[in-house]
């Protein structure tokens, strides 16, 4: 989890990058304690929000953060510039 700040806003967030959980410890609740571990790690911070980015096809998580309260946003478009 790294630690950004937003100008818009002034104010600081998180962005949970690589979660992934061991195929035989997945659908027993890991990746929940995971992320509730990252959501109360960032109240306790005053962060405003974590961010998050995952696969389009990665129904499974989808599922899992929407019913954890994500959001999915629809305003932004993510670009990349591969260096290597």
């Amino acid at each position: 989890m790294y630690q950004g700040f937003t100008s818009v806003s002034c104010s600081k967030y998180y962005i949970l990058d690589d979660v992934y959980v061991t195929p035989v410890y997945r659908r027993q609740g890991s990746a929940k304690q995971l992320i509730d571990t990252a959501i109360l790690f960032a109240r306790h911070e005053d962060a405003q929000r974590i961010s998050l980015e995952t696969q389009k096809n990665n129904y499974h998580s989808h599922q899992l953060y929407e019913q954890m309260g994500f959001v999915k946003d629809n305003e932004f478009i993510t670009y990349h510039c591969f260096l290597k």
